[in-house]
């Protein structure tokens, strides 16, 4: 996973509040979905008070934890269907972000949020399997070994 020099540029962008540097690649990822939903839901209040400015900027925070952070922490082979899966997710996400700014529509954020649970709850659950790893092993449709850093 390449989530240093991402991750430190959203640190240092205010996005992420706790030191990167000291967390391990699983920590950061949670540490980004937290955001991500906290922006989320500083988007919908501010949508609820009619106001413009933070709806714009608290969107804009989580397109930009979603694609600097969460997105490029993925490592895509041509053989990794499920990365490709994943960064397709990531983009419909950031779609439907651009899509609540551009209508005001919080049927979007609810989307996203439901969304960005359901993939809080699956990294939480994987997170047990690779503790202590730093690559995961898997044999891809096509031969031969493949690795993924985490």
């Amino acid at each position: 996973m390449t989530y240093s020099r991402n991750s430190i540029t959203l640190y240092a962008h205010g996005v992420l509040d706790t030191s990167v540097m000291s967390s391990s690649p699983d920590k950061l990822i949670s540490m980004l979905f937290n955001a991500a939903q906290i922006a989320v839901l500083k988007a919908q209040q501010a949508m609820q008070a009619d106001d413009d400015a933070g709806r714009t900027s608290a969107i804009a925070k989580a397109i930009e934890i979603i694609d600097n952070g969460l997105r490029t922490s993925l490592r895509i082979r041509d053989a990794d269907e499920q990365a490709h899966n994943l960064n397709r997710l990531y983009f419909h996400i950031t779609q439907r972000l651009a899509q609540a700014e551009v209508s005001n529509d919080p049927v979007h954020l609810h989307e996203v949020l439901k969304l960005l649970s359901d993939l809080k709850s699956a990294w939480e659950g994987i997170k047990p399997l690779i503790a202590g790893r730093t690559e995961l092993y898997y044999l891809p449709r096509s031969a031969g070994r493949t690795s993924v850093s985490v």
